[in-house]
């Protein structure tokens, strides 16, 4: 079984979702492809974090989310 864990880049505009069985494999597969900003990352639903920073399951892609912020500006 995966679940979902959602991380953000604000200075990158970047909002992601990876499925992994647990965080620490989460963090290795967003390693892999964001390392570079791996000090800018900050993870939005791990329960060690905040259970208020839960995020609800949902449809959208990062890609809507990224193509609201633009619309915005």
């Amino acid at each position: 079984m995966s679940n979902k864990y959602y991380f953000e880049i604000p200075e990158a505009n970047v909002l992601e979702v990876v499925r992994a069985a647990s965080f620490t494999e989460a963090k290795q597969i967003a390693a892999a492809d964001w390392l570079p900003y791996w000090s800018k990352i900050q993870w939005l639903n791990h329960p060690q974090i905040s259970k208020k920073a839960t995020l609800p399951t949902s449809t959208a892609t990062a890609a809507d989310g990224l193509r609201s912020l633009n619309a915005q500006m």
